[in-house]
């Protein structure tokens, strides 16, 4: 059933019947008259979230319910605050109390945990990126780095990183699996509904589609700060110039078994 326009002003709570108008624009000034400023730009955000709903529907046959609505509203809002004011806390919106950790902690019993991460490099243009998988004791269960060739943006480096993490999980028919990365953005992407005809927002959705899909096998995303995802950002830099390579606890070269073993003691 498409957006009922008028649910959606009531969940955010800002008043919109007041006085009468005769155009949208006249209305818009009556409820910008009796509103704060933080009020304001939520209503801008609205009003352009809707905007866009109603082309969706239009030309996509494709429409969000409220809830969606509001939660890519406030997304979008937080990174434009975060953008014009650099004292904003970028860590709301879409975040929940196990994001942002700074130091790597171990999984629950019987829970594994992948960390991923990617880095870019110059002469000659080539992005990698890996992949560190630790139990509950922080033991290495198995590790991955690849490495292309091209230039790519960070957050497609990254999202590649990440399909990589899933990926993992699905073919090894593995449960109770948390996945961690550093790329806030890349986060608040998948975890919300926002959908742009992007070549990175078709990949972004894809990866939407297969975390979706991996929630019988109770799978989590979190976002973690760069010292709690050391150990695979040195893992993706160390490795720049290897095309694809695999560890097991077994086979790990010294130095990654010692940057594992010091990381996860800490």
């Amino acid at each position: 059933m498409p957006l009922n326009t008028k649910h959606c002003w009531n969940a955010t709570n800002i008043p919109t019947v007041i006085g009468e108008s005769n155009s949208f624009g006249d209305w818009l000034q009556l409820v910008f008259s009796q509103i704060n400023l933080k009020s304001i730009q939520m209503s801008n955000m609205v009003c352009w979230m809707l905007w866009k709903n109603r082309n969706d529907l239009v030309w996509n046959l494709t429409f969000l319910v409220v809830s969606e609505v509001l939660n890519t509203t406030l997304s979008v809002l937080n990174q434009w605050r975060f953008v014009k004011d650099k004292t904003f806390d970028h860590t709301l919106g879409l975040l929940n109390l196990e994001d942002g950790r700074t130091k790597w902690q171990a999984p629950s019993m019987n829970r594994v945990k992948v960390n991923t991460d990617a880095v870019l490099f110059d002469n000659p243009s080539r992005y990698c990126h890996a992949q560190v998988v630790r139990d509950h004791n922080g033991k290495l269960v198995e590790a991955m780095s690849h490495c292309y060739l091209g230039s790519v943006s960070p957050e497609l480096a990254e999202v590649i990183g990440i399909r990589e993490a899933l990926s993992w999980v699905k073919n090894a028919s593995r449960n109770d699996v948390v996945v961690e990365t550093d790329c806030l953005t890349l986060i608040r992407w998948i975890r919300s509904s926002y959908i742009t005809m992007s070549y990175l927002g078709r990949v972004m959705e894809d990866r939407r589609r297969l975390l979706v899909g991996l929630q019988e096998q109770n799978v989590m995303l979190r976002f973690v700060k760069r010292s709690a995802n050391s150990v695979v950002h040195y893992l993706a830099r160390y490795n720049f110039s290897i095309a694809d390579c695999t560890w097991i606890l077994e086979n790990a070269y010294s130095e990654f078994d010692y940057t594992v073993c010091i990381d996860s003691k800490q």
